[in-house]
């Protein structure tokens, strides 16, 4: 409750000045035309096949699929340990035409158990894509593969792809936890709005 008072009084004068110096002006939206952005970037490289692009080229499409994914779903770090089939504790798989993500081993799982996301169709979509070149390109089994040789890529790697491309194509330093409040803010607006309307 006390968590949920906190994110829900957050405005302009109550952000930290962290914050207030990296707020975009679209807020939360701001992530999904950076995803937008990116995928023009990456667009050509869908015409190749799967076994002729190069790890850079394969770092590229995970680095737009992954700003996507966050502009749709809040998660914490935990994209960074899901697996591309059911295995281990978090794994993604397809349920009819949906993609469906499992995380069993999070920061919150004693007292929330673990998080069963439906994944949004826009990152559907995009998923059932660049799987075809990641399992083409890779063996490691999970979703997010390192630039230069194709590794599972590490959590704090994850972080960092997202702060460095914030920081390079809106000139804001936005981190995980950020996109978290960005995200709930919006949130309490749209509630906001629709209290309004009713």
């Amino acid at each position: 409750e006390s968590t949920t008072m906190y994110n829900k009084e957050r405005d302009t004068q109550k952000r930290t000045k962290r914050e207030s110096a990296n707020w975009p002006k679209e807020g939360y939206r701001a992530l999904a035309k950076l995803a937008n952005e990116l995928y023009k970037d990456v667009e050509h490289l869908y015409e190749k096949a799967p076994a002729k692009i190069t790890y850079p080229e394969l770092w590229q499409m995970m680095r737009h699929f992954v700003i996507l994914f966050y502009s749709k779903h809040a998660l914490r770090g935990d994209l960074a340990d899901i697996r591309i089939k059911r295995a281990g504790s978090n794994y993604i798989e397809k349920k009819g035409k949906k993609w469906h993500m499992h995380v069993g081993q999070h920061k919150t799982v004693k007292a929330h158990g673990p998080i069963e996301l439906d994944l949004d169709d826009a990152v559907g979509k995009q998923l059932d894509k660049y799987l075809l070149y990641l399992r083409a390109k890779t063996k490691h089994g999970y979703l997010l593969s390192t630039k230069r040789y194709g590794n599972k890529l590490t959590r704090k790697d994850m972080m960092q792809l997202i702060r460095t491309t914030t920081k390079d194509r809106l000139g804001l330093n936005i981190g995980i936890q950020m996109i978290r409040v960005l995200k709930t803010t919006d949130h309490f607006k749209s509630i906001d709005e629709s209290a309004k309307l009713r």
